[in-house]
């Protein structure tokens, strides 16, 4: 089918597309030339301008580094020999079809990043029809090979069905699609004019067209571009994040959201592109009210450019942040006891009990002790760093002795541990002077490389993985510091009252990534050589060519009536900046993901549990020679209880069993107090309101002909269409759920089997065979073949199923 050989290459592009967005920063003097894709109140928008050719002669340090002809040489020479792989990994036996994807994939992904493109979310469901996804391309003078690669793969797509694909013409465009009643969703894929489209979901394809034809830019990119101004904006990520988080409507998570303080952020705004001097990229996450949870870790209180004093001048990269302890504690506890009411008391008790026993307060002694002004930087080089990555961290201290007191416990317990360990301890405690301070090393007695160490001075605490990054930081006190950056006093000009200010200088990470290139590349290439591969990667460019343009990267962080802002101008953006925008835009976009895996989640223990169903109905008919009947009876042949009662000795609830008044109904005074006792495994994960009022969704098919017709239970050799083709229990529909013990179940109409279905889980749904399997069947499952499965002796064809 067509929905089978594009699957992947929609997913690649959605996958692709996130990955890239960090990338793609191309020179544009024009608006965002596909923003009236996006429409007015999209979930999920990502628009760009593409891969423009980068101009030599311009003053852009990032147009004069991507027009070096040894860098373009480089990546068009890595360009081959990647297309050269590609067919390489064609299996002899390919279909035609298979040998035509190969040089079309890397068509599409090419079209995708080098042109004006767009991807727009505007709708998560509870099913995969229910999604509205769109990819746009504008490919200029590249569409008529787009198109003709389009049509060549649908002409050499195996049509196993040939209902399955479909042809459109919308607004003079054709369009391929799957049909959505035979398939598990609705996708398009065709071209429009000089635009390739490819849209998922239902309802999706026609409104997409609809905005494609106009060229009003929405009122919401408008108000983004303006509140988040660049110089040429080339790339806008914009993320609904309080819809997001709707879609996931799941207790749980809503009760962690509200306690973090995510319930409270609005709206993510990202807009990239070009400044005088390089890429600009400017961040808003629009919060309701305050900053909370999470959000508010980092207090409201501006930094100044000295704090950059204490970090030396020529480092790779430094962070300095707010950072309050005590701050930090009160935010944890409040947010535990906003998820957890005991979480909180448990916390508190653990933190009292380690007060008692280690002899200082965490709060008055740790947290009082220390200041609210951290810095994180990693040191250009230092001789003997082959392991320990190279960095320093220092937090301002408010009260030296109260940490002393700190730091002293510490030391003594390692003393203890040590020994403890073994005859040969993994780590012993030396005690130096380093400047006059006193300063602790943790000597490890394995080759890993680092050594922890600290030192506690008047007016700060410094920790390290190296002794002589310890030395080093105290040698510089007094020296040439960070402050004196140029790039960072601009930055804090733009931004005079950042909460976090981060400096990276790109020629270090360019340096370091040349040798690890140059020092394993061969070597690589010789183990890809050996799997029959040719893969000849080429030299890297000069260093002298590139580090000439390479500027430091300068992020700010801060807080103002919209919400949290971030600003980074560099070359070559990367690091904290990036880090940090994608802190922002994770709650929103990993909403979706959250929803899957909750779903996936849910499914595994819904089958779970069915499958323990199925071996306690497995077990009982291997005790008694037959299957249980759909009810306990009385002496005249009445219903009284449920046959999930009847086999509760076989999921490990004998004591719930004996309470049971097994002559008396369900509904008795003393049998309806055992309702609110239903075992978990009866209690579907899809439905909690339900687990309360004692209702399950796991029924027996009940009906003539079924498996469970025999009042007193039928036996395996009565399943005359075999064990494996016939359903013992189904997981259904909210609305047939029953009390739990209530001898009562799915009547299977067989003259109208879509009304039964209707009773089951829209989509699909979870069914117990009878030799114990649990397998997963569609809604749109042939009805014969339906109807053979619910009978146990009818004889059906039913097939693979």
């Amino acid at each position: 089918m067509l929905r089978t050989r594009v699957r992947l290459l929609c997913v690649a592009l959605i996958a692709l597309s996130s990955v890239w967005a960090e990338a793609v920063q191309a020179q544009s003097k024009s608006p965002l030339k596909l923003a009236h894709v996006a429409g007015e109140e999209p979930l999920v928008a990502v628009l760009w301008n593409g891969l423009g050719d980068p101009q030599p002669d311009s003053t852009n340090h990032t147009q004069k580094l991507l027009a070096e002809e040894s860098l373009r040489d480089y990546f068009k020479q890595l360009t081959v020999q990647f297309e050269n792989l590609i067919p390489q990994g064609i299996r002899p036996e390919a279909s035609e079809f298979e040998r035509a994807m190969v040089p079309a994939v890397p068509l599409f992904y090419k079209s995708l990043f080098t042109h004006p493109s767009a991807i727009v979310l505007n709708k998560i469901g509870a099913t995969p029809n229910e999604y509205q996804f769109a990819v746009v391309v504008d490919a200029g003078k590249d569409i008529d090979t787009l198109r003709s690669t389009l049509d060549r793969l649908i002409e050499l797509a195996p049509q196993d069905d040939p209902d399955s694909v479909t042809v459109q013409n919308v607004a003079g465009g054709k369009f391929y699609g799957s049909n959505h009643k035979t398939d598990d969703y609705s996708m398009h894929m065709g071209t429009l004019g000089n635009h390739f489209v490819l849209t998922v979901g239902e309802d999706t394809l026609q409104p997409l067209v609809a905005r494609l034809q106009q060229s009003k830019t929405p009122k919401l990119v408008e108000k983004q571009l303006a509140d988040l101004p660049v110089d040429q904006p080339n790339l806008l990520v914009s993320a609904n994040v309080r819809k997001l988080l709707s879609t996931v409507n799941e207790p749980e998570f809503d009760t962690m959201a509200k306690a973090a303080g995510i319930d409270g952020v609005n709206h993510f705004s990202l807009v990239g592109g070009f400044d005088a001097a390089g890429v600009q990229l400017n961040t808003l996450i629009s919060l309701q009210g305050a900053p909370r949870g999470l959000l508010a870790m980092v207090p409201n209180k501006p930094l100044k450019l000295d704090a950059f004093r204490r970090v030396p001048a020529n480092v790779a990269s430094a962070v300095v942040a707010r950072f309050d302890l005590e701050h930090a504690l009160n935010l944890v506890l409040e947010m535990a006891d906003a998820a957890n009411p005991t979480a909180k008391e448990d916390i508190e008790a653990g933190i009292e009990q380690t007060e008692r026993q280690l002899g200082f307060s965490v709060r008055k002694d740790l947290c009082q002790g220390l200041g609210d002004e951290w810095t994180l930087y990693a040191a250009n080089s230092v001789g003997g760093a082959l392991f320990a990555p190279p960095v320093v961290l220092s937090g301002t201290v408010r009260d030296q002795a109260k940490v002393q007191k700190v730091l002293d416990v510490a030391v003594k317990y390692l003393h203890i541990l040590g020994p403890v360990l073994g005859p040969e301890p993994p780590f012993t405690v030396h005690e130096y002077t380093v400047k006059g301070n006193k300063a602790v090393r943790v000597q490890l007695n394995i080759p890993l490389g680092i050594t922890p160490c600290w030192v506690l001075t008047k007016d700060d605490f410094v920790f390290s993985l190296m002794p002589q990054l310890l030395s080093n930081h105290l040698s510089q006190a007094g020296k040439a510091s960070l402050a004196d950056s140029e790039a960072l006093k601009q930055g804090f000009q733009r931004r005079p009252n950042p909460v976090l200010m981060s400096y990276s200088d790109p020629k270090p990470r360019l340096r370091g990534m040349y040798s690890l290139v140059n020092a394993f590349a061969p070597m690589a290439a010789v183990n890809i050589e050996k799997t029959g591969v040719k893969f000849e990667p080429p030299p890297l460019p000069p260093l002298t060519d590139l580090e000439p343009h390479l500027l430091p990267t300068v992020t700010a962080i801060s807080f103002d009536k919209a919400g949290l802002r971030l600003e980074a101008r560099g070359v070559v953006p990367g690091g904290i900046e990036m880090a940090a925008a994608s802190a922002g835009l994770a709650p929103g976009i990993m909403a979706p993901a959250i929803k899957q895996a909750r779903d996936a989640a849910r499914m595994s223990d819904n089958k779970n549990n069915l499958k323990y169903i199925a071996f306690a109905l497995l077990n009982y008919q291997e005790t008694y020679g037959r299957f249980p009947g759909p009810a306990i009876l009385d002496k005249k042949q009445r219903p009284r209880l449920s046959w999930r009662v009847e086999i509760l000795p076989y999921i490990d609830e004998q004591v719930l069993y004996e309470q049971f008044h097994r002559d008396e109904p369900w509904d008795s005074d003393h049998n309806k107090t055992l309702i609110a006792k239903m075992p978990k495994v009866f209690a579907s994960p899809n439905h909690q309101d339900l687990n309360k009022q004692g209702k399950t969704t796991y029924l027996a098919p009940l009906g003539e002909g079924t498996i469970w017709d025999n009042p007193k239970g039928n036996k395996v050799r009565d399943v005359l269409d075999g064990l494996s083709n016939t359903i013992l229990i189904v997981d259904a529909h909210p609305d047939a759920a029953v009390i739990w013990t209530k001898p009562d179940d799915l009547t299977i109409d067989f003259k109208d089997l879509q009304k039964t279905l209707k009773n089951l889980r829209p989509g699909r749904f979870h069914a117990v065979f009878a030799e114990g399997s649990v397998r997963v069947l569609s809604e749109d499952i042939d009805l014969e073949v339906l109807k053979g499965l619910f009978t146990r002796a009818g004889n059906e064809d039913v097939g693979d199923f």
